[in-house]
């Protein structure tokens, strides 16, 4: 078998545990002196209101749990949005007073989509309570290109409030003025009164772009939209603000001076525009119940799902090294090996045996050994996953690198060239991509992972169908996250050697979570790329090595390494929404 041979610099494993130890406790000892040495400033906390101004009194609600349908009752949502409400905007703003913006909030309510049976008049008499509780001018206006129609009741309502109606956009950027701000609705769409209040403290005035978070009703129940961040690159593949956000006033002119550019493709424009890329805003407060109905948003993304399946993107001339660790998982390579080496894009694999002992393990190393396009390294010391993949990707020969775990199944033909795809079009030298992981039962193990479960990470969704009832797009388009599993890992070459490779004091443990914190931390982005879909046995080949007692205790030991290292930055995360508890991995409990 050809083969290279890496030789071990110890003469027992007692004295290579006994190394590796040492240098663990080295290295853990040296991250605190550092954390000590350079403290960062502490977590702002509000101080105390002034005597004259008792605190107000907590609501009652602090979390709320959504059922198997993503929703709750009524007045249980409406108790904890109140909570929402009083922390994350009422006392900030007593504590520290926000002035009102010198500018206009337009709201556009887009009568291109109205029929007569949507109910205008939440929309309208909404509309008024915002009105007369905001501190600076609200003007509605209604947009009803030629050939929509609104009810005739809801156009005399309008004109009887004296609200404004135009046939196109261009009519209302001739009237604002480039700090003037233009929200987009739809029919039957209620603001909350407190709307005006987030815009300005949320300095929403000074975004090119504004999201905001949603729910809707659906048969008595409410179903929370909680979008995870301000995201152009899921927002490039899919509308998932669902038409309703806000537009500064000179960018919505610039984005209008472009050829073709409607109402309709004025969000996917907007996400394009690099004023928005890097400055997009969130507000993380539900204040929008929008027209929608859960069988709405599921049409939504069965429609997605098609177009996804009907377009798939066509192989490139790229090509890729795949760097695969393994030891006796003989039948787990013999489901995947093909698949890989079928694809056009795969120009070489790199499987790191870590000294295989089962007869057929080292047969089929053999037989796949006489591949050309695949190499054989033994890996003759303990179990290291971050030694191993940095070893297989020291011998690449190509530009891009793929880390896959030995137990996968790719599920969609293009897999890899969708990876490819967004690799490049979210920045091939400042990204890394990851797959959506399901478990042979085709639920999620994985589509991203976000910080703070159990203190570390978790994963997101974590169990959920491919077509569960939560009202996102997170499974069916690319986005951004806050880390990535190591199953399954794309990005250049140049990046995996700009940030060092995976820790070897990381032996067993945490070893992604740190590449993705550093890559974070470098400015590379994380994206978890949802129409690439594979199988994932979750380290089935590994966990009979894990269960020794000698590696419970290196985990202890990595662990206590890693927190040193990374201190409270385990719970920062931009990519997840501030209202989802995250000791949960279901998403489905939310907390104030």
């Amino acid at each position: 078998m050809d083969t290279t041979t890496l030789p071990s610099p110890y003469s027992s494993l007692d004295e290579l545990q006994s190394a590796h130890a040492a240098r663990l406790q080295r290295a853990a000892e040296r991250a605190r002196e550092i954390l000590a040495a350079h403290q960062p400033a502490p977590v702002w906390a509000a101080p105390p209101p002034p005597a004259s101004q008792p605190a107000p009194t907590v609501p009652a609600f602090e979390a709320i749990e959504l059922d198997d349908g993503c929703s709750i009752d009524e007045p249980a949502w409406l108790e904890f949005l109140a909570g929402v409400l009083h922390r994350h905007l009422m006392t900030p703003l007593m504590l520290h007073g926000t002035p009102p913006p010198d500018a206009t909030l337009w709201v556009v309510i887009d009568g291109n989509s109205a029929a007569v049976e949507q109910p205008w008049d939440r929309t309208l008499s909404s509309l008024d309570h915002l009105i007369e509780a905001s501190e600076y001018p609200v003007r509605p206006v209604l947009l009803a290109p030629p050939g929509a129609a609104p009810p005739p009741s809801s156009v005399a309502q309008l004109a009887q409030r004296g609200w404004p109606q135009i046939a196109r956009l261009e009519e209302l950027t001739g009237t604002m003025t480039g700090t003037d701000l233009a929200l987009f609705l739809r029919p039957g769409d209620e603001v909350r009164a407190e709307l005006h209040m987030a815009l300005k403290f949320f300095a929403a005035f000074t975004a090119p772009l504004t999201v905001i978070d949603m729910y809707l009703r659906d048969d008595g129940r409410i179903m929370p939209v909680l979008l995870h961040a301000a995201d152009p690159v899921h927002g490039m593949a899919v509308d998932y603000c669902m038409g309703r956000y806000a537009l500064r006033g000179d960018t919505l002119a610039e984005l209008l001076s472009g050829p073709d550019v409607d109402v309709h493709g004025l969000i996917g424009a907007a996400w394009r525009h690099p004023s928005v890329a890097a400055a997009g805003r969130h507000i993380s407060i539900p204040l929008l119940c929008i027209n929608e109905t859960g069988a709405s948003v599921q049409r939504a993304k069965l429609a997605l799902a098609r177009g996804t399946a009907a377009t798939p993107t066509a192989p490139t001339a790229e090509a890729v090294s795949v760097v695969i660790c393994t030891k006796n998982a003989t039948h787990l390579l013999r489901q995947l090996m093909p698949r890989l080496l079928d694809n056009p894009q795969v120009a070489e694999v790199i499987i790191v045996a870590n000294g295989p002992d089962n007869p057929l393990a080292i047969l089929y190393l053999d037989e796949l050994s006489r591949d050309t396009r695949v190499r054989i390294v033994c890996y003759d010391q303990p179990f290291n996953f971050s030694a191993q993949c940095n070893l297989g990707a020291r011998l690449a020969n190509c530009d891009h690198l793929l880390f896959l775990n030995d137990d996968m199944a790719p599920v969609t033909e293009d897999w890899l060239a969708r990876m490819l795809d967004t690799l490049h079009g979210a920045g091939a030298g400042r990204c890394i991509v990851g797959p959506l992981l399901l478990y042979p039962d085709q639920r999620v193990q994985h589509a991203g992972m976000f910080m703070g479960f159990n203190n570390v990470a978790g994963h997101t969704q974590r169990f959920a169908g491919m077509m569960g009832p939560e009202p996102n797009f997170m499974l069916f388009a690319p986005r951004q996250v806050a880390c990535l599993t190591g199953a399954a890992l794309l990005m250049s070459k140049a990046t995996f050697v700009a940030l060092n490779g995976f820790d070897p004091l990381l032996a067993t443990y945490l070893q992604d979570v740190d590449l993705s914190l550093r890559a974070l931390h470098s400015g590379v982005r994380l994206v978890c790329e949802t129409r690439a879909i594979l199988f994932h046995m979750e380290s089935v080949s590994v966990k009979p090595g894990l269960a020794r007692p000698h590696i419970g205790r290196l985990r202890g030991n990595e662990h206590a390494y890693f927190a040193a290292r990374w201190g409270a930055s385990v719970y920062e995360d931009r990519w997840t929404n501030s209202l989802i508890d995250r000791n949960h991995e279901s998403f489905r409990r939310l907390k104030v």
